[in-house]
């Protein structure tokens, strides 16, 4: 045979041998009644309760009753009119069993009634609410049975019995009136009073019970047995052919690392390692909606950190997290808001590249518009955690000039701005991945105290070196001002170069330098500087003599 739990005020759980003045209901005797008949009427056992009422009552004859005269009736012991229960949230597929085995799918707002059973299947969830607000939640894999729902008439009490049949069951029970009973029967029963906050799991240990709110008494239900208190912050566990151990819940979780604001999906919750030698054995991991705790949308028991979350749309939810021992005891709860925000999404990063090296001064930042976005926000940082930014700025098109004065390593990332509903200030969505550019100051133009030499060879020229440099000397000819085509283009690695230019007609060219710093940066060219020509034989027209190769004559 079973054993049975009982948790209860301690009050409730007094043995009773015999019904207490308190626990009494007055009821008025109808011409016609007799014991057999209220009894058959009004008690649970039906007829077969007459003698409890003759023995509280001390009625000689039970077939004759006086009108008007007042019979007390055991409150424990009155049947009471059916009450129904509302399904207030389902997810996923939550079916109510009638006792012929028919089956239907329940959705928000159905009612069940007693003797059905509901069964939540995987990856569903549902919670039960009673008139009076009470609630009770199963998860996946869960199954309750409605044993009793009763108003007791004329008692000013109720009656509430339910039996889990596997899984697991939350109840949230309001303020009970004096002599109302709230059970969760399984191979333990228990009952809840006073506002109480608790849950009942069918574990391989046993039966194991946790309170959160408000205190219960536990008892072995074999006759005389004695509640134990169990007070918020502690649990029951009960096996096989054992008593009732009462011990303390493990710690809620730090959830401190997580951000209250998730801009990824799938989102991963980052949990605390798991500490076995502390008890923990795995996390049971809820996310409900901010404002219903009862809609429960995600429910995960996590053996490894971190529970990937997927699948939810942007909005305030409410994260809850509850380490579980080894005996399928859960501990405390910690909780903690997000918000889920992943619209509008970011731009895309077009220039500069990754890691580029820039130059200082203006930089430009650019990125590509998203569709239904009002703008878009920049920030400019010096380090990657953004804890400092040096610039945050938004603009309309996704674009933007900085002034970059000092050398370094730069962060920066773009978000899109849009509103969320009319009449709303503009929202950032989510930011665009980290990006990096590195600036630095551009060498100086070389070119100072540059000389001239000519030989049989050409012209050489020669420059004051700009430390650590390579450099490229462009020539054009003079009338080239802008050295649209250079005649000649080289780059060196000391500061000089050997130049071969033709001989011209009284003409003259340009030269000008350019520095090639070690990080690839390069310098403005330098102003331009005049090159003495080799003159060649001329015309009278003032065109150059060509040699049989077609070059021109050099004057000797």
């Amino acid at each position: 045979m079973k054993k049975l739990l009982a948790l209860a005020a301690a009050a409730l759980l007094a043995a009773a041998s015999g019904a207490r003045a308190e626990d009494l209901v007055p009821y008025e005797v109808r011409p016609g009644d007799t014991l057999y008949g209220v009894a058959e009427r009004l008690l649970l056992e039906g007829a077969r309760g007459w003698p409890l009422l003759q023995r509280i009552n001390g009625v000689a004859n039970p077939r004759q009753l006086v009108p008007g005269s007042t019979l007390r009736l055991p409150a424990e012991r009155l049947r009471g009119t059916p009450q129904t229960l509302q399904v207030a949230y389902a997810r996923g597929r939550v079916v109510a069993a009638a006792a012929d085995g028919s089956e239907r799918a329940l959705g928000a707002g159905d009612t069940l009634q007693e003797g059905e059973t509901v069964w939540v299947q995987d990856r569903s969830f549902a919670t039960l609410r009673q008139r009076d607000g009470s609630e009770v939640q199963l998860p996946a894999g869960s199954r309750l049975r409605l044993l009793h729902l009763r108003e007791i008439d004329g008692a000013d009490r109720s009656r509430s019995v339910f039996e889990l049949e596997g899984g697991r069951v939350d109840a949230a029970v309001q303020p009970q009136r004096p002599g109302s009973r709230y059970e969760v029967r399984t191979p333990l029963a228990i009952a809840g009073v006073r506002g109480t906050r608790f849950g009942v799991a069918l574990s391989p240990a046993g039966t194991v019970s946790d309170v959160t709110e408000g205190v219960i008494g536990v008892a072995a239900a074999q006759a005389a047995a004695t509640p134990v208190p169990v007070r918020a912050g502690q649990g029951a566990v009960v096996g096989a052919g054992a008593g009732v151990s009462v011990v303390d819940l493990l710690p809620a979780p730090d959830l401190s690392g997580q951000p209250q604001r998730q801009e990824d999906m799938p989102w991963s919750v980052p949990l605390p390692p798991l500490a076995p030698d502390a008890g923990a054995a795995r996390y049971s991991v809820q996310v409900a909606r901010e404002g219903a705790a009862a809609q429960v949308l995600e429910a995960i028991d996590a053996v490894a950190a971190p529970v990937v979350i997927g699948g939810l749309p942007d909005g305030r939810y409410l994260l809850r997290v509850r380490a579980i021992d080894a005996r399928g005891l859960p501990g405390a709860v910690a909780e903690r808001g997000v918000r889920v925000k992943t619209r509008p999404v970011a731009p895309l990063v077009q220039s500069p590249a990754a890691g580029q090296l820039l130059p200082l001064g203006t930089v430009h930042l650019a990125c590509t518009d998203v569709y239904g976005a009002e703008g878009y926000l920049l920030q400019l940082a010096r380090t990657p955690d953004f804890a400092a930014p040096a610039e945050q700025r938004a603009e309309r098109a996704c674009g933007f000039d900085i002034r970059v004065e000092e050398e370094g390593a730069y962060y920066w990332r773009v978000a899109s701005l849009a509103r969320e509903a009319a009449g709303a200030p503009p929202e950032r969505g989510p930011y665009s991945a980290l990006e990096s550019f590195h600036a630095s100051a551009l060498p100086p133009a070389p070119g100072a105290g540059m000389e001239q030499e000519d030989g049989a060879d050409g012209q050489r020229i020669r420059w004051k070196p700009v430390p650590g440099a390579r450099y490229v000397v462009e020539v054009a000819q003079e009338g080239d001002a802008d050295f649209a085509h250079p005649v000649q283009r080289l780059e060196v690695d000391e500061a000089e170069a050997r130049l071969r230019l033709p001989a011209t007609c009284g003409g003259r060219y340009a030269v000008r330098l350019q520095a090639i710093a070690a990080n690839g940066l390069r310098s403005e060219f330098s102003p331009p500087r005049w090159l003495r020509a080799p003159q060649s034989l001329c015309t009278g027209q003032g065109l150059p003599v060509g040699s049989g190769a077609g070059m021109p004559w050099s004057r000797p």
